[in-house]
């Protein structure tokens, strides 16, 4: 094996940047390597709460639309954060853990949902959609470069490494031309705040709030549609 080459310290304003292995940033934690395995065991940890409270939703007899609202907007979006950036790089075997876990809440709320490579071909597609209508993002020019005026497809840049063509760019080419640049985008749903206030209940230290979850949920459960203003907490 090579010896790892001796590199020099960086210095920005004069103080020297500590080395790290691993580093947590805007939620993604990026290693030394980029295997993306230090963001899977982040999210996993994240994960095995979450499905911890969506079992006990399921023991309260919640409806399924309601343990289905739960999953996306807990759990889901907890395995969807920077999918655009790490999702097309991970190994094998941390995609199978994260399956694993997406199984199992298949189970708990009894609908099958999105693996792995679904959601992040979703990710994508939504990600290249959002750039190409907006004139400022920074990369808007890359995308732009790369289209054909005959065909209204993109250039496929050339990969000299797996990493770099599993990235977004090469990725949302690739997705784009087998779509012959035509594809139906469906519009994001409304967003609800009951499931982050049965989680942030549920998760309470106090009995109190405890209780005014389960009654809350029995209300859900029980009339169907339940509003805040009709409950004292």
């Amino acid at each position: 094996r090579k010896n790892k080459p001796v590199l020099d310290d960086i210095v920005i304003k004069g103080e020297v940047v500590e080395w790290a292995n691993s580093y947590k940033y805007l939620g993604v934690v990026i290693d030394d390597k980029l295997t993306w395995k230090n963001n899977t065991d982040h999210i996993i940890k994240k994960v095995h709460s979450r499905l911890f409270c969506l079992r006990k939703l399921r023991a309260f007899n919640v409806q399924q639309e309601l343990l289905q609202m739960f999953y996306t907007s807990i759990v889901c979006s907890v395995m969807t954060f920077g999918m655009t950036c790490w999702g097309g790089n991970i190994s094998g075997q941390d995609r199978n853990r994260l399956n694993k876990n997406i199984k199992k809440a298949s189970g708990v709320v009894g609908r099958k949902q999105d693996d792995v490579e679904t959601m992040y071909q979703r990710l994508v597609t939504h990600k290249l959609t959002s750039v190409l209508a907006d004139d400022t993002h920074p990369l808007r020019p890359e995308f732009d470069s790369r289209r054909m005026d005959r065909s209204g497809r993109f250039r496929v840049p050339k990969t000299r490494t797996t990493r770099y063509k599993h990235s977004f760019i090469p990725t949302a080419i690739q997705t784009f031309n087998q779509h012959k640049g035509r594809w139906d985008v469906p519009a994001p749903g409304p967003l609800s705040l009951m499931p982050v206030i049965l989680y942030i209940c549920m998760t309470c230290d106090l009995c109190v709030c405890g209780l005014n979850a389960c009654a809350y949920i029995y209300c859900l459960n029980l009339f169907g549609s339940f509003t805040l203003d009709s409950y004292l907490w």
